[in-house]
């Protein structure tokens, strides 16, 4: 696979889906439908700058944005504000219409108020309020929430604030969310919470969700959820955020001794936010709040508990260790290695003819690593002549000419095979992974000789890769039928990143589609045979 079809790729790819999801962001959707149709007329024209100017107008326009966007919330969330706004002076300038042109100045603000400063943070986000503009809005949620002006803001939201904008914007919907239960408005919150989640289907806002659920564990004292809701989806927290949170559940769950402690214990720290919401939460009387809901908030808490546990099952951007996943991380190892050996051996063995100074046999077994895409490529004549090994020796050799195969497998393999293997097991993704790798060599190699291409060569782990992918599928797809609605919108994604492929495999010649599509196949079976239903 040459680094051109990657490129074209990844940036198909990401246009189609950014058109897709970003319907309220005119100029993210406007930059993806240029680049796809420069591409169109450069891929027909079969004009050579196609590659060089699609991965230029990718990279200006949304890969440096996105990544910046991904970094600026990792940083908010850390409290890191004066880096954040570094980057965010850089982003404004790729996208000064999607709402980012004043953000720097709301991250100052924020940097003021994180040092004590709160004079100097009104003073910047004052002349900013504006209910007609994002910018505006997230001025005004910003005032109220460095002061702890929790019915003030409540009174805006519903006043003046569009459904939308209570339950589609991050910053006005979880302040909004988060005032409903600073003022106890339990069953309100947890309404307010249901009809968030509904809409973010549409809206996409995953850091909105993630805000409603802390929130309603939070308020409702649930603190084991909220433990691991920080450890998970936001986990990107800092260390003070974390521990207001967990004390904050604390004391809505009825273990006011320990929340005491730890609101004592937080007020050394100078944030304003801190401080404010700290003397807030010690002007009320300690309740459990769980007892104050009626029958369809505890529904609605249970759901949101449930899916919860979901997530945690089905999301494969939870992070794994070495420890829950240690063959993944052997195969990645492996497939380096043997990529790295035949250099390693020419340039440090050969040259320097320490191997005419081994004994025979392992001087042989050094000439035959040197040669290993010789004798372990797929061959489909060879395999079918006695190569047997050959199926299961291709899975771990890649493109010598370009390390671009090789990461882009090992990045995909870190996915998909961890996720599947903290789900399935060691053993049971040990059977899948190599049962679909071998099994899509296999009916390469078969449905090769039989159109008189016996003689072609393949190599690569996508086959087993998109094995792994099968496997996914089948998870979520049990997970669905037994009503996980978690697994089906995972379903959803993995459906339209195989569609994605496939139609991409079918335009491109040096990309094997009916072996990434075999192995997608192989691995759906297997999986659904290897998934138990309880999982």
């Amino acid at each position: 696979m040459s680094i051109e079809i990657v490129i074209l790729q990844i940036v198909a790819i990401s246009c189609i889906a950014i058109l897709l999801r970003s319907k309220k962001n005119q100029g993210w959707s406007f930059v993806a439908a240029s680049i796809l149709i420069i591409m169109a007329i450069g891929w027909r024209l079969k004009a050579q700058w196609t590659v060089g100017l699609v991965a230029v107008l990718w990279t200006i326009g949304i890969g440096l944005p996105i990544f910046g966007m991904a970094q600026i919330a990792k940083l908010r969330l850390q409290e890191n504000y004066m880096q954040a706004l570094l980057i965010a002076n850089v982003v404004r300038i790729l996208h000064p219409g999607d709402g980012w042109w004043n953000y720097p100045q709301t991250l100052q603000a924020l940097a003021l108020a994180h040092q004590g400063n709160l004079d100097g943070a009104l003073k910047l986000l004052e002349p900013m309020q504006s209910i007609e503009d994002y910018d505006g809005r997230l001025a005004i949620a910003t005032i109220h929430n460095l002061q702890a002006k929790w019915y003030a803001y409540l009174n805006i939201a519903e006043t003046q604030l569009t459904k939308a904008q209570r339950f589609d914007e991050a910053s006005s919907g979880g302040l909004y969310l988060r005032s409903l239960g600073e003022t106890r408005q339990l069953d309100q919150l947890l309404v307010a919470v249901k009809e968030c989640h509904l809409r973010s289907g549409k809206s996409g806002n995953i850091a909105l969700v993630l805000l409603s659920k802390l929130y309603a564990f939070a308020f409702t004292g649930q603190t084991n959820d909220v433990k691991q809701l920080l450890n998970t989806g936001l986990n990107d927290y800092s260390s003070t955020s974390k521990r207001f949170w967990i004390a904050t559940a604390n004391w809505y769950g009825g273990d006011f001794e320990i929340a005491t402690i730890e609101f004592q214990a937080l007020k050394q720290f100078s944030s304003c936010e801190l401080k404010s919401s700290l003397e807030w939460r010690s002007s009320q009387a300690p309740i459990r709040s769980f007892q104050l809901l009626n029958l369809e908030s505890r529904s609605i808490l249970q759901n949101l508990q449930r899916m919860q546990q979901e997530d945690l099952k089905y999301n494969p951007r939870n992070p794994t260790t070495i420890r829950q996943v240690p063959l993944t991380y052997a195969i990645v190892a492996v497939n380096c290695l043997i990529y790295g050996l035949p250099f390693i051996i020419l340039y440090g063995v050969i040259r320097s003819d320490i191997v005419f100074n081994l004994h025979p046999p392992i001087a042989l077994i050094v000439k035959g690593l040197l040669n290993i895409y010789d004798w372990g490529a797929l061959v489909p004549d060879q395999l079918f002549d006695g190569a047997w090994w050959q199926p299961l020796t291709a899975m771990f050799l890649h493109d010598p000419s370009s390390i671009v195969h090789l990461l882009f497998n090992m990045l995909g393999l870190m996915i998909v095979g961890a996720f599947v293997e903290s789900r399935l097991g060691t053993l049971r993704y040990a059977i899948a992974y190599f049962t679909a790798g071998i099994g899509s060599m296999i009916l390469l190699a078969v449905l090769s000789s039989m159109t008189g291409a016996g003689t072609m060569s393949a190599i690569g782990a996508s086959g087993a890769i998109m094995g792994m992918i099968g496997v996914m599928v089948a998870i979520y797809w049990k997970g669905w039928r037994k009503g996980d609605l978690v697994a089906k919108q995972w379903l959803r994604s993995i459906a339209l990143i195989v569609i994605l492929q496939t139609a991409f495999d079918a335009v491109n010649p040096n990309v094997s589609g009916v072996g990434h599509l075999g192995g997608l196949l192989i691995g759906a079976l297997v999986g659904l045979g290897l998934v138990r239903d309880q999982e």
